[in-house]
C-alpha cells in the first residue's frame, strides 16, 4: 500500500529547526507578521491563529528554536498577515488559552506565550 492509496492515513512530519537566516517574512503596506514567543515545552506544538471573530480554520504554524545571538527562544512565526486584530492558541489543546495581538503593516507583531 502506497502513500497514495485512498483512506491510508499519514502523520505529519515537521521539518527541523530553522537555522540563522532561514525564516522569511513578507511585511509591507497593509501585511504584517506575528512572532508569539513561548516556552521550550511547546516546541513542537502547533500554533494557529484566526482574524478575531472569525472561525479558526486551522491556520497554523509549529513552535521551533530560534537561535539568537543571546541564546535560543521558542516561537511560532506567522510571516504574512493582513492587519488586523488575531487571536491565537495551541492548536487541537482543549482548553488552550487564547492570546490577542494587533497586526499592523509593515510591523512584526511579538507577544508572550502564555497570555496574561
Amino acid at each position: 500500500m502506497s502513500a497514495a492509496t485512498i483512506g491510508t492515513a499519514m502523520a505529519e512530519v515537521l521539518p527541523p529547526s530553522s537555522g540563522a537566516g532561514e525564516v522569511i517574512i513578507e511585511v509591507g503596506g497593509n501585511i504584517g507578521a506575528a512572532l508569539i514567543y513561548t516556552g521550550p515545552e511547546l516546541e513542537g506544538e502547533e500554533i494557529e491563529i484566526r482574524a478575531t471573530g472569525t472561525p479558526w480554520t486551522g491556520t497554523h504554524v509549529g513552535v521551533r528554536e530560534r537561535r539568537l545571538p543571546d541564546g535560543s527562544r521558542w516561537a511560532a512565526l506567522f510571516g504574512a498577515l493582513p492587519e488586523g486584530i488575531y487571536e491565537a492558541r495551541v492548536k487541537e489543546v482543549e482548553g488552550s488559552p487564547v492570546v490577542t495581538l494587533r497586526v499592523d503593516g509593515g510591523r512584526v507583531a511579538c507577544v508572550d506565550w502564555p497570555p496574561g
